[in-house]
């Protein structure tokens, strides 16, 4: 009975975990600025993470980040944006296309513009896609979570559910990487991500997709490898708003993910500045539309709300 919103969620989530909210604007315009003072190394205790995503080695990542859903038709702007960016551009999405037409809807799909705020072992996320709002907030104390999901043209097209965090991997929200499933390498190799000192971890998919060992929604989405860097400066909890859910103990802030047949090919989601700065009440609110559903209880409801609002692409 749950395979259906699986499945719409799979396709949403990298995806997966950003343009012009339903009723408010996606990120907000910051009126308090009051700095956290954060040793070197000390954890971050309160604060604010832009993100962004790109696609290394393609024009693909600015092509995606140049439209604007609040200029109306994403499609006529991708077709604008692709058909000015001349041959190179061109060549990219055709060849993409032609190995995997189903990670062109992917990327459609991806948060392109997405903020995190975090207070008091709580995170919130607000993001837009070209055809959706979405919001997401997580107590971890008491592990439970709220989705709230919106089409920007459409303001009664929008739906809330509530879940708990150990749902993630199972409805969707979140796509849940199983250790089991991939080789893990613990490497040596440290970056610095935002102001962060992260350590880098390889997950390699032990066996090639079959029918019988899907990923995501489909085989054509496989996840082939994952390059995590976590830092233990970054609090946990981040890592469930992530669009991939990795066990790892320490927050992570950067994935750069492979797919099954392009590998050639990879998706880095990123946080790109992180603000130690105080977050109002406000910030950590997310929208609600009434009812608020439960996914324990009304998962094919909330399944058939989805794909009309995902899929106007």
């Amino acid at each position: 009975m749950k395979k259906l919103p699986v499945l719409m969620f799979y396709l949403f989530f990298l995806s997966a975990c950003n343009s012009p909210a339903g009723d408010k604007k996606t990120v907000p315009d910051e009126k308090n600025t009051q700095n956290i003072s954060r040793g070197k190394g000390q954890k971050l205790t309160e604060g604010k993470i832009d993100i962004e995503i790109t696609i290394p080695g393609t024009s693909l990542g600015e092509i995606f980040n140049s439209v604007d859903p609040a200029k109306g038709n994403v499609q006529n702007q991708l077709a604008d944006a692709v058909k000015r960016s001349g041959s190179k551009t061109q060549s990219e999405f055709k060849i993409l296309r032609d190995k995997n037409p189903m990670m062109l809807l992917n990327l459609a799909l991806l948060p392109w513009k997405s903020r995190i705020f975090l207070k008091q072992g709580k995170a919130t996320v607000k993001f837009d896609a070209l055809t959706y709002h979405a919001e997401n907030t997580i107590d971890e104390q008491s592990g439970s979570g709220t989705f709230f999901i919106c089409e920007p043209a459409n303001k009664k097209q929008k739906i809330t559910f509530a879940y708990r965090k150990d749902e993630l991997g199972e409805v969707g929200v979140q796509h849940q990487i199983k250790s089991e499933d991939y080789n893990i390498q613990k490497t040596n190799v440290i970056d610095n991500v935002a102001g962060f000192t992260c350590k880098k971890s390889i997950y390699t998919l032990k066996d090639k997709p079959t029918a019988n060992h899907p990923q995501l929604a489909s085989n054509s989405l496989a996840i082939a490898k994952i390059e995590v860097w976590s830092s233990d400066q970054m609090p946990s909890p981040v890592n469930f708003l992530n669009p991939l859910y990795v066990n790892e103990k320490a927050g992570i802030m950067k994935l750069k993910v492979f797919y099954s047949g392009i590998e050639d090919m990879a998706v880095v989601y990123c946080f790109k500045t992180v603000e130690a700065i105080k977050v109002s009440p406000e910030e950590m609110e997310i929208q609600q539309s009434s009812p608020v559903y439960n996914f324990s209880k009304d998962a094919i409801k909330i399944g058939g709300q989805l794909m009309g609002i995902l899929f106007k692409f």
